[in-house]
């Protein structure tokens, strides 16, 4: 009888424990709270769980239907610190399915076993176990074993059996396997099949399983012993030939799924060749090794795939699409679920850069074109129109937050901040003012898997007053930008120490803006007014090709265009001539991007594209601010300005300026 070692540490079953204390060993279903310790020399038989469900059907026609059900919830920690020589210091134990045929007949018999099985495990708490000398540690196994063909000298043996078994573990808590013992395995799942088993012959396997283990693990698997393995998968079947175990065949239809959810950091010594953080075997069509890295989850360790049908081992990456990995992982098959471009090898880029680059574009030119919008304001009213200069700093802070799976909802923040000045050209044709910004900004993709840095200017004109139109004032503008960016991006990658290694880029940017903008005093007394302004931009944006890691992810050359719509609505209030005065504007504003919308690039120099999926935004402003004359020829003012859009961003500035003449 084969047995399952199971070590653990975990929970959550949605009962409610009871007050009673875990024992040492559990045989049946039980909710429990407490921890348990072992440190004799010799650990008990079993294990510390041990659910056994076995069929074995002998020299008659015989038919057995098994249906066993097991719930186990234990809320604390395992901890074995064994203290003899002894061979495998078994921490958990989960004995399930070992089902024998056998039959010393000289004919053969055909047995039908239907098992329906179903056992859950829910445990919070961590794994902890020391090995010493011969020990070996385990922390999870789950073994379903058919043996087809018992041993010395059984024949004529066959195995068509319908099994379905589903094993379920919920681990909340880390798996730690220290000390001198080699070869632990922190999971280790198995479906197998045993065809002549030491010397049994003409025994014949056309299993039809339907066996499952699922363990989710929300934590780490951390072994520091030689020859391990962090998860180990295998859905196998093995014929025999030694004593004579000769006439076996094996015609395996069995659709055996092992699957491993991961939240956490699985690492094992990173320089010992005979240690694999994850190992899969598969040797059936039919059957699959699944391992899912869920978003905060890393490999340090080898990982490998073998068996007929290595097809069916496959890593699955859940780790956002702000994540960038290059795996080394020979015998598996790698499948991207966050909606972005990736190799199988596997290997993908986080999309950060992208799905961010239109909405920063907008972030670029929006604060310039508040602070001109501002001065339009003062030439449809006719005041201090003669202001030879103005200057207005900024700082923004805006971010979307949330888990990010998908570029159309990736979290970031972006901190930008500047200055803005504008001088008033007095001498030209019609009222012109040259106006200059500098900006540096800082932009964290996907709390911190890819960050830029950029420091740019801009540099233009604006006419305010270039015709009056529908009882308003037409204006215009035309500015262009120059930026240099420098970026830093976490490369997950199991072969580093780290988990992880960094890569930095630097590119640079151009931009243009362009449009025209309406305003118009709706009306006004000694103490009130109210406007509106209607403006529509044309925002240019070209991004220099560059490269990161060594042509690790090459990105194109990309030009983007986009519309710039806004409308707002503003109250003036001056309480008293010659003294501060308040306002507040609410509007909304759109963005929509018309051309561009295409990132081409490279991973591992496998061409690959990816479509901007935030091409049309709608912003629904507020602002609050008021002017304070210092002097009769010098004012200062401040204001804040917040804004929430339809795709959960937000941003919040805070400006201070000076206008007047000295």
């Amino acid at each position: 009888m084969k047995k399952i070692v199971i070590a653990f540490s975990l929970l959550l079953s949605f009962k409610t424990f009871a007050d009673t204390n875990c024992p040492n060993q559990i045989f049946s279903s039980i909710s429990c709270s407490g921890n348990i310790l072992q440190t004799q020399e010799h650990p008990p038989p079993g294990a510390i769980v041990d659910l056994s469900v076995s069929n074995r059907i002998g020299n008659s026609n015989n038919s057995r239907d098994n249906i066993s059900t097991n719930t186990v919830s234990i809320r604390g920690n395992i901890s074995i610190i064994p203290t003899d020589g002894g061979y495998s210091p078994n921490i958990v134990i989960y004995e399930n399915n070992v089902n024998s045929i056998q039959n010393n007949a000289v004919y053969g018999l055909n047995y039908l076993n239907n098992n329906t099985i179903f056992s859950a495990i829910n445990l919070t708490g961590n794994i902890s176990i020391i090995t010493n000398n011969l020990h070996r540690g385990f922390g999870v196994e789950i073994d379903n074993v058919n043996i087809i063909g018992q041993r010395y000298g059984s024949s004529n043996n066959v195995n068509n059996n319908i099994n379905t078994i589903s094993n379920i573990i919920n681990l909340i808590g880390n798996i730690s396997i220290t000390g001198s013992g080699e070869e632990s395995y922190g999971i280790r799942l198995t479906n197998s099949n045993v065809i002549g088993d030491y010397g049994s012959f003409n025994s014949t396997n056309t299993n039809h399983n339907n066996d499952t283990n699922i363990i989710n693990l929300n934590g780490n698997i951390s072994i520091t012993t030689l020859s391990s393995y962090g998860i180990s998968l295998i859905n196998s079947s093995y014929i025999y030939y030694a004593y004579d175990s000769t006439g076996n065949t094996d015609t395996n239809n069995s659709k055996d799924t092992n699957i491993v959810n991961v939240m956490g950091r699985i690492s094992v010594p990173i320089s010992d060749l005979n240690s694999f953080a994850i190992y899969a075997q598969n040797d059936s069509s039919l059957s699959a090794n699944i391992i899912q890295f869920n978003k905060g989850s890393s490999v340090i360790g080898q990982i490998l795939g073998t068996g007929s049908y290595t097809n069916g081992n496959i890593l699955k990456f859940n780790l956002g699409a702000g994540a960038s990995y290059n795996f080394t992982a020979p015998g598996f098959l790698g499948n991207d679920l966050n909606g972005r471009p990736y190799l199988t090898d596997p290997a993908a880029a986080g999309i950060g850069n992208v799905a961010t680059a239109s909405q920063s574009a907008y972030e670029r030119t929006t604060q310039i074109s508040q602070s001109m919008d501002d001065r339009l304001r003062t030439y449809d009213l006719k005041q201090n129109t003669d202001q030879p200069y103005w200057i207005n700093s900024y700082y923004s802070d805006s971010g979307r937050g949330g888990e990010g799976l998908l570029g159309s909802n990736l979290n970031f923040n972006q901190y930008r901040s500047g200055i803005t000045a504008g001088f008033n050209l007095k001498n030209s044709y019609t009222p012109t003012e040259l106006v200059v910004n500098y900006e540096y900004g800082r932009l964290n993709i996907d709390d911190g898997n890819q960050s830029i840095q950029s420091n740019s200017v801009m540099a233009g004109f604006l006419f305010p007053d270039i015709n009056k139109v529908f009882g308003g004032t037409l204006s215009a503008r035309a500015m262009l930008g120059y930026g240099n960016n420098n970026g830093n991006r976490k490369v997950l990658d199991n072969t580093n120490a780290n988990g992880f290694y960094n890569v930095t880029s630097s590119y640079n940017t151009s931009q243009l803006l362009i449009g025209p903008s309406w305003t118009k005093t709706l009306f006004q007394t000694e103490k009130i007014t109210f406007d509106t302004l209607l403006g529509l931009d044309l925002n240019t944006q070209h991004i220099n090709s560059y490269s990161e890691g060594s042509q690790l992810f090459s990105w194109n050359a990309r030009t983007f265009n986009q519309l710039q719509s806004r409308f707002q609505v503003g109250l003036q209030i001056q309480p008293h001539p010659d003294s501060f005065n308040f306002y507040g504007r609410f509007g909304i504003e759109h963005r929509d991007l018309i051309d561009g919308n295409t990132q081409n690039y490279a991973i591992n120099n496998t061409p690959v594209n990816y479509i901007d999926p935030d091409q049309h935004t709608t912003y629904v402003t507020a602002n609050l601010g008021m002017n304070y004359p210092l002097t009769k020829s010098i004012h200062a003012f401040a204001q804040t300005k917040y804004y929430a859009t339809d795709k959960s961003i937000d941003s919040l500035t805070t400006s201070i300026g000076i206008a007047g003449q000295f």
